[in-house]
């Protein structure tokens, strides 16, 4: 995905960029909102009738199991799909092209994506809160991915890089990813156990 802009000074392109860059959230925010509020929805119909100390223990095995697997302990799937988005399908216009790449990329279920807790997150919402929470996770997601790339974009064009220098830039920083990734269910599984050594004091 690229967001293209000239230097400061071309008042046309600059509104070009932000006209894209808006498409652009607007649509991932709609889908991972969406997207957030379904699975949610399915995470608690699919739970609903088991007792609430059977899914904290169920939610905790699950959390711990993917754990395991990020420190290479556990050989468990990646739930991910690495599809890309055919090049014929973003060959329209800017603003429709900067659409569907939001629109697919906001969802976060259609292409690459390595870390559990994006699911974890709705499963979580769905288990123990409600699809309100899911809807709100959803936009919490959908819009710091959108945003994160219109920056690298701004980043890139005001350096006067092309996109793949920058994607190089992240894909370096993909250990930190992993520990970030690694913090973030360790934090889940403390929580987890929280919940049930509350539930049962």
């Amino acid at each position: 995905m690229t967001l293209s802009v000239h230097p400061f000074g071309e008042r046309m392109q600059w509104k070009k960029f932000i006209v894209k860059s808006g498409v652009y959230v607007a649509a991932s925010v709609v889908t991972a909102a969406v997207t957030g509020f379904l699975l949610t929805a399915l995470f608690s119909l699919l739970t609903g009738w088991i007792t609430s100390a059977v899914k904290e223990i169920g939610f905790f095995i699950i959390v711990a199991a993917y754990f395991f697997k990020e420190i290479g302990l556990l050989p468990l799937p990646t739930l991910q799909r690495k599809w890309q988005i055919p090049s014929a399908w973003v060959n329209a216009s800017p603003v429709k092209s900067m659409g569907i790449w939001g629109a697919i990329l906001g969802a976060g279920i259609f292409t690459y994506n390595p870390y559990a807790i994006f699911f974890l997150k709705y499963m979580y919402a769905g288990i123990f809160h409600s699809v309100a929470a899911g809807l709100l996770a959803g936009l919490l997601f959908g819009s710091s991915r959108a945003l994160t790339s219109i920056v690298l974009a701004y980043i890139s064009s005001k350096q006067r890089e092309n996109t793949a220098s920058v994607v190089t830039v992240i894909w370096d920083k993909r250990t930190l990813f992993h520990r970030l990734h690694l913090g973030a269910l360790l934090v889940l599984i403390l929580f987890t156990c929280f919940l049930i050594i509350t539930a049962g004091a």
